[in-house]
């Protein structure tokens, strides 16, 4: 079954179960995440909050073991932003990446045309000061990023090799002339599959000098993505 599917069953079950036995918790549970929102000066409506939480839940239940990746990639994010330090990797392409992310330094800028008075906000550079919580939030969603763009930069190499140059691609989808379809499906099964043989997380800790366990891998062998005629789009 689809994930995507199996994500939206289970919200469907944790918001029937949430409102079918008390309607008035679930009420309750909106206010205090509107309340905490406007604590923390949020501007989003917090029925959002309320279902992106259920979601977030939803998807731990059924994805264990990236939950736990997750967990391992933002704790090495925090320790380093504890030193002071970005978690920086070289990915296996290659090409350096790092999670970087700084205090900007804002400037207030005041302008005067014809009597009218306006006030901008203008970013000049950023300061050397860690952003430790937006660093943990981003560190698992750009690793994922930086590995779909892995895979991608194989594919196209492996597929010129081959002789297939006439390529179109959009983040993780690939496009080809219909004649060649079969063969660069094959190529990017095969890169998949070599790519995630690799243990990714090791490198990763190792990049960033830290001891943290790895989380343990589950039975999912990449090669079988060899078989999945509707592996990729």
């Amino acid at each position: 079954m689809d994930i995507y599917q199996q994500i939206t069953d289970r919200v469907i079950e944790r918001l029937k179960a949430a409102g079918q036995h008390d309607p008035y918790g679930m009420v309750q549970q909106l206010v205090e995440v509107y309340r905490e929102m406007r604590r923390n000066a949020e501007s989003t409506d917090a029925r959002a909050w309320y279902l992106a939480g259920h979601i977030m839940a939803a998807a731990k239940e059924i994805l264990q073991r990236p939950a736990e990746a997750m967990k391992f990639i933002r704790k090495l994010a925090e320790r380093r932003a504890d030193k002071g330090k970005t978690l920086e990797w070289k990915t296996p392409t290659g090409f350096p990446w790092a999670n970087r992310y700084c205090k900007p330094n804002v400037k207030i800028v005041h302008l005067e045309s014809r009597g009218e008075h306006v006030r901008h906000v203008v970013g000049d550079g950023f300061k050397s000061v860690i952003l430790r919580v937006k660093s943990m939030n981003a560190a698992a969603p750009n690793l994922v990023h930086a590995l779909d763009a892995s895979h991608l930069t194989r594919v196209v190499n492996a597929a010129a090799s081959g002789g297939i140059t006439s390529i179109a691609v959009v983040h993780d989808s690939f496009g080809c002339l219909a004649p060649q379809a079969r063969e660069l499906h094959r190529i990017i099964r095969m890169q998949f599959a070599e790519l995630y043989s690799q243990d990714v997380l090791a490198d990763l800790r190792e990049a960033a000098g830290s001891s943290e366990p790895i989380p343990a891998k589950g039975s999912l062998d990449p090669w079988d993505v060899l078989h999945s005629e509707y592996a990729f789009a």
